[in-house]
């Protein structure tokens, strides 16, 4: 039997991880959703996934991000993708929006340029393979203590699976 990389609560703190990165690199707004069908989207308004190609590959470096090097160690996301029975990225930078669908780290068709962006961000959905949801206190806890160290005021809105929602301003 296959052994997934990550659970579903690995899958979140990854991708929690570098939504704050994100933040520390000057996103002010982050949005965390447990959906009722246990996927789970975090978007920021950070300045997006790279997606021109990659100097070796010439495939897009969102691509070599979500799937890992050809060769070596797979990157975290790579591994959150790899976990995740899908993966729906969509990213605005540089003024246009793209977005592309995985499943099980394999995209399912070419990345799609969406026409024009007003701002940058990325949005990560995906469904965990294995594990379960936190209950909406458990996610209030995790990204209370992920969050505690940013350097910048950054306001995260949370929404639960049963309608449950709460804004968080973290940061000093």
């Amino acid at each position: 039997m296959f052994e997934y990389e990550l659970d579903y609560g690995g899958c979140l703190t990854a991708v929690l991880k570098n939504a704050f990165d994100q933040a520390r690199a000057g996103a002010e707004r982050l949005e965390v959703e447990l959906r009722p069908d246990g996927a789970f989207r975090v978007r920021d308004s950070g300045q997006g996934f790279p997606v021109h190609g990659h100097p070796f590959s010439k495939r897009p470096l969102l691509e070599v991000i979500l799937q890992g090097p050809r060769r070596g160690p797979r990157n975290t996301l790579a591994q959150v993708s790899a976990s995740s029975l899908w993966l729906e990225l969509e990213t605005a930078r540089s003024g246009r929006r793209y977005r592309q669908r995985y499943e099980f780290a394999r995209p399912t068709g070419p990345l799609e340029e969406l026409g024009r962006a007003p701002e940058p961000g990325t949005v990560l959905t995906l469904a965990p393979a294995t594990g379960a949801p936190p209950s909406f206190p458990a996610l209030l806890d995790q990204v209370r203590e992920l969050g505690r160290d940013l350097p910048s005021r950054t306001e995260v809105e949370l929404r639960g699976p049963g309608g449950e929602e709460e804004t968080l301003t973290l940061g000093v």
